[in-house]
């Protein structure tokens, strides 16, 4: 007669009863057939441990590494791009505020060449008090004139007495605070004053001296401007230079041994061999090609940046503007070098 085994401790804590015990301790005891794990899971199960393995055994790199990573990078860029819209917003915003609502025109504001005898035409936004506004009418140089309302007090004609305007002068016609609406409001706000009408009369004509004959030179032919074909001729001179590679002929003998075809050889042995070694190369070549693309601006080819040169020399805003196209730059170099860091770890380049 065999032994029976003690009673597992862990079984008396569980139940209370000595009859569950006991059924438990049975149950316990009864060994089922051995099954084997199926080979696909057991392969699956190993290749997981090993990759978590290998992650666990890799160092964990410096938050600034991460910082200055591709991901790190593009994101920054996102954000600069997102703060220098706000900047530029924010300052549009503030020119607008900072010059005020225009509340009346002249059809001859800023003209040089307006008629001696041309009347001052101002027409304004809303309907105006006729007395208060005429009232707070200031011409400058001081010049007695007559005015006359029309279009429901909202279009006022100021004509020059005693001969008109003075020739080859600088007008400027403006309205002082104490203007009004037809409604008594102010014309202005305290603290915003609108833009004067400035126009410039027409000079005395001078009598016209006897022409004399004068020979023309012939005028010089046009400089032809660049075309982009010749920017894209001049980079592809200065990167020219291509990586070497070269591979282990023991390969091809190899895969001639097993079988492969000539196309086989090239798409399945040379081709993923040739990438991923030349990658880092060629993503580096097509970067630094990108950012020289602003050498062309040197011999007249518009690029971007000789666009970028030309807004800052309008609206007179270098930083805002470099700034900017320094982000353009960041953002077309930036995704390159991503989808190459990708790419190299697809290809396991590193390895």
């Amino acid at each position: 007669m065999s032994e029976r085994p003690p009673v597992d401790d862990e079984l008396e804590d569980i139940f209370k009863r000595p009859s569950d015990v006991a059924f438990a301790q049975r149950l316990h005891e009864v060994r089922g057939p051995a099954v084997e794990a199926d080979p696909a899971f057991r392969e699956a199960l190993r290749r997981s441990l090993m990759q978590e393995a290998w992650k666990q055994k890799e160092p964990r790199r410096p938050w600034y590494r991460r910082l200055l990573g591709p991901p790190g990078l593009a994101w920054a860029a996102a954000m600069a791009g997102v703060l220098l819209i706000v900047f530029v917003a924010l300052t549009l915003s503030q020119n607008t505020n900072r010059t005020g609502q225009q509340v009346f025109t002249s059809p001859i504001n800023g003209h040089t060449a307006v008629a001696t005898s041309s009347s001052i035409v101002v027409k304004f936004q809303q309907p105006m008090n006729p007395v208060a506004t005429q009232q707070a009418a200031k011409i400058t140089p001081a010049t007695e004139a007559s005015y006359h309302w029309s279009d429901n007090n909202q279009t006022l004609t100021i004509v020059p007495k005693n001969d008109g305007l003075a020739p080859g002068v600088t007008y400027q016609v403006t309205f002082t605070s104490a203007a009004r609406t037809e409604s008594n409001q102010p014309l202005t706000s305290s603290t915003a004053s609108p833009a004067p009408i400035t126009f410039v009369t027409q000079e005395q004509p001078q009598p016209t001296p006897r022409p004399t004959p004068v020979t023309t030179p012939a005028s010089p032919s046009p400089t032809p401007t660049p075309s982009p074909l010749s920017g894209v001729r001049l980079l592809g001179a200065s990167n020219g230079s291509q990586p070497v590679w070269s591979l282990d002929g023991t390969q091809i003998e190899a895969a001639k041994a097993v079988g492969f075809t000539k196309r086989q050889t090239l798409t399945l042995v040379i081709l993923p061999q040739m990438t991923a070694r030349t990658l880092p190369a060629l993503t580096g070549q097509f970067a630094s090609i990108i950012k020289d693309s602003s050498l062309l601006s040197i011999i007249a080819v518009i690029e971007l940046t000789q666009t970028m040169r030309e807004i800052s020399a309008t609206n007179l805003k270098l930083f805002e503007c470099y700034l900017f196209l320094g982000v353009l730059y960041l953002a077309l170099t930036l995704p390159i070098t991503f989808a190459s860091k990708r790419l190299e770890k697809k290809f396991s380049y590193e390895n």
